[in-house]
């Protein structure tokens, strides 16, 4: 049986989808008719990309939106007192905001002293689109040895460490939600999970000219609005419709911190266990208890990297593991490594995510 919230939330959902519908074919609509005030507004953009790089025009009035609500977060880490880098993020606008974190670059792997070193990457409950002039190296930590080797690349989903060596530096990266890939492409997110996938095997050549035109251009706003502009016209031309009960589910889960039961979720959306199953292996890769480990274990990591003290006993219930020896059962499972290997280990490309609020 449905319960009220969740009749509540698919109105809503609905409500959205379907003033959504309008407001983008408004905008598309709007092309048709673009004034010179308009186009003005957006020549800014263009004449910084240069002719090689400029903007499909029949998306400008997306661009012209971003103007006005693209926000930008810096933050500075401090390494030690002679060591001071930046991490960029971006947010965009409220239509790719529900499936897309950020747009974020760094100045950490640009510093002389840290090309070519290799760091700890453990699972983050992120999927990152990284572009790079350059090459990464990503060794999952399952044994194998393998070793992939990197240009402009999709991360998919974690739920294994890996060992990451940067060569060069890392353009500008999109940091995809948990569940905000699976509007972009095609269905078959399993394949995906914990699998480095060229951009032009996943999203075909069209990426390609997106990569293209991120590297001639200088201006890091331009870069984003480039970014913003090339996933509003995929999402529009691919079609997709949202689910909107997986949304809701993840959702859940996610604001949770992975403590919700399985079987209450379920219920409290009146869809079976083989549904919720279903859904999360079609448009997330990963079943949803794994998910709720995920996402504990994230919050478990998060706790002891911002803590000046670490209580390993205190943390872990605090994120609701049994114990201590639960959660190092857990962490050892998806990482590889016990609590204090993990504290130990170089993880710095991973700071500003589990530091930040």
């Amino acid at each position: 049986m449905e319960t009220a919230r969740w009749r509540t939330h698919r109105r809503s959902q609905l409500s959205i989808f379907h003033s959504l519908g309008k407001q983008l074919f408004k905008v598309r609509e709007s092309t048709v008719a673009l004034t010179t005030t308009e186009a003005v507004s957006c020549a800014p953009i263009v004449s910084d990309l240069g002719a090689s790089a400029s903007l499909n025009t029949s998306f400008l009035p997306f661009t012209t939106v971003s103007q006005q609500i693209l926000t930008s977060k810096v933050y500075s880490f401090h390494k030690s007192i002679s060591m001071i880098y930046e991490y960029q993020e971006f947010k965009l606008n409220s239509v790719l905001s529900r499936y897309i974190d950020c747009v974020w670059t760094e100045s950490y792997t640009k510093r002389p002293e840290n090309k070519g070193r290799t760091y700890l990457v453990v699972p983050d409950n992120t999927v990152e689109l990284i572009f790079t002039s350059g090459t990464l190296e990503r060794q999952i930590k399952d044994g194998s040895g393998k070793v992939e080797v990197l240009g402009s690349h999709l991360s998919g989903l974690k739920t294994i460490a890996q060992d990451v060596k940067v060569n060069g530096e890392m353009g500008i990266s999109v940091r995809f939600k948990p569940n905000g890939l699976y509007p972009f492409i095609k269905p078959g997110l399993k394949e995906t999970v914990n699998q480095s996938i060229s951009i032009e095997d996943l999203f075909g050549k069209d990426m390609l000219e997106l990569e293209s035109k991120l590297f001639e251009t200088q201006c890091l706003l331009n870069r984003v609005r480039l970014i913003e502009t090339y996933f509003m016209k995929r999402l529009l031309t691919l079609n997709r419709q949202a689910d909107a009960t997986f949304d809701y589910l993840i959702n859940r889960i996610v604001d949770g911190r992975g403590a919700h039961r399985i079987l209450d979720l379920a219920e409290e959306t009146g869809v079976t266990i083989k549904t919720f199953e279903r859904k999360f292996m079609q448009n997330l890769g990963v079943s949803p208890k794994q998910c709720g480990q995920l996402i504990r274990l994230f919050h478990t990591l998060k706790a002891t990297n911002k803590a000046s003290q670490v209580n390993l006993t205190s943390i872990a219930h605090d994120n609701g593991f049994y114990d201590q020896m639960h959660f190092i059962k857990e962490m050892k499972k998806f990482t590889r490594l016990t609590p204090g290997e993990y504290l130990k280990a170089p993880r710095d490309l991973q700071m500003p995510i589990f530091t930040r609020n």
